[in-house]
């Protein structure tokens, strides 16, 4: 079985309101197989939220609201002990859906379900 590695980009698509959308973007790499269907061959890694910068020229305070996480084979993910607040350990069905633009998924973080849409699928060609 040939497998290629491809990076998606999703954003959040639910229902609630957020202040900011990039807090809600999702970045992970994954094996698909022709198809274009995930296949395990190790944790899958991630990571929600995008670095932001605030401050002037001469104070730069840097502010990370990016949380790392790793996936199972199972869909349970995990965004790591530095992950403050009830929703360290969470669930998605990404591993059973098809990697394409378009294409909608949950997660699950703190019993709060979240869904994305992925609007960029990197392959390094």
């Amino acid at each position: 079985m040939i497998l290629k590695p491809v990076t998606i980009e999703a954003v959040y698509v639910g229902e609630d309101d957020v202040d900011d959308l990039k807090d809600y973007t999702i970045r992970t790499s994954l094996n698909i197989d022709i198809s274009g269907m995930p296949k395990f061959t190790g944790y899958v890694t991630g990571v929600r939220g995008t670095p932001s910068f605030v401050g002037g020229d001469d104070d730069i305070e840097s502010q990370y609201d990016c949380y790392p996480f790793v996936v199972n084979d199972k869909g349970n993910v995990d965004f790591g002990s530095a992950y403050q607040g009830d929703g360290r350990n969470g669930s998605t069905n990404l591993l059973n859906k098809k990697i394409e633009v378009g294409e909608t998924f949950n997660l699950t973080e703190g019993g709060e379900e979240n869904t994305y849409k992925i609007r960029r699928v990197i392959r390094p060609d």
